[in-house]
Formats: structure tokens, sequence, C-alpha cells
């Protein structure tokens, strides 16, 4: 089927077939999908759709969060889409819907455009943003920051706080960093 998800309930231990165009006309989705408040959100060529669970329906979240499409380089911490585009660290309102500045992040070096490689992930409650520096035509620096978070109550606010950063590896300059991923063990 296309542009459909399997979904196993692990209460009833029973595969379901879900299937975006249940909203009533056939959507094109992209590979772009993140949960946030219990809720599976993916990416459609018109705006984004949140399926719940819980009542078992697609609700449309608008064209606000499309802005997820521009790039890989985005992750969830504590229910808060955050990303990352030529440099600039953004958040995702959801009551407002909208994309807002993150605040603060003093003493992290520019991350711009330029770099081959930007991901965001999730550490402990805190962000860690990689990036490669590529020395043409030698050799690529990884690097790394850890970044804690705060959302201040009276301005609505998210201010992130630079904690450490630092170069992690360096590589031959034909080896491609693919993806990011946290663990806990």
């Amino acid at each position: 089927m296309k542009n459909s998800f399997e979904v196993f309930d692990t209460e009833t231990r029973v595969w379901d077939s879900l299937s975006a165009s249940d909203q009533g006309e056939e959507m094109s989705i992209s590979k772009k999908t993140v949960s946030i408040d219990g809720k599976f959100h993916v990416v459609t060529d018109e705006e984004v759709l949140a399926y719940d669970p819980k009542q078992g329906k697609w609700d449309m979240v608008g064209r606000g969060m499309r802005g997820l499409t521009i790039s890989d380089d985005y992750c969830v911490i504590g229910n808060v889409l955050y990303s990352v585009y030529e440099g600039v660290f953004k958040w995702y309102d959801t009551e407002t819907r909208t994309w807002r500045d993150l605040q603060g992040l003093v003493g992290l070096p520019k991350i711009t455009r330029h770099r081959e490689f930007i991901r965001l992930g999730y550490y402990g409650g805190k962000m860690v943003v990689f990036w490669v520096h590529v020395i043409w035509p030698y050799y690529k620096k990884i690097w790394c920051a850890e970044i804690s978070l705060e959302r201040r109550p009276d301005t609505s606010e998210i201010w992130g706080k630079v904690e450490w950063f630092d170069e992690l590896h360096k590589t031959k300059i034909f080896y491609h960093v693919e993806k990011v991923l946290s663990t806990t063990l």
C-alpha cells in the first residue's frame, strides 16, 4: 500500500496497517517522521499529519512544521522538536505552531551549511550536536558539542547553554558520516 505504515499494538500484540490517505485524499509522504506528545508526525507534500494512536486517527498539524523537510538536522528532546539550518538553531512551538530561535549558545563555533554534515541528537536530557569540518583535500574533523536546555517560563523561550565542545576524531577525506544514534545501556 502506497504511503502506509505498520503499527504494532503492544497490548493486543497485533500489527495494523495505517495509511495517510485515510485523510480522504492520496498524498505523498516524505521520509521525515518524528514523535512528539505521543503522536507520530509525518511530513507530506502539502503539510504535516499527526497520528494519535490512543484515538486511532490522523490530525492535520498544518504547514508550519514543514520546515523539518529543509534538512536532516533535527531531534526531539522533552517533546520539543529542535532543528538547525545554516547554523541557526530553532525549536518548534506546538502551541503557536511556529518555529522559534533557540536563545543562548554562547561559545559555540559557527556551524554553517559549508560543513558536510550536521546532526542533532538526544543525550541524557541534553542536545548533542555533531558536525564534520572538511579540510580539503586531506582529511575531515568530526566535532561534537553538548548543550543543556532550559525553558524560561516568564518568556516561553528556550535557552541553550554550551556545556562543552571538542574535536572527536580526524579521519580520511573519503569517509562519510551517515547517521548519529544515541543508545542507553
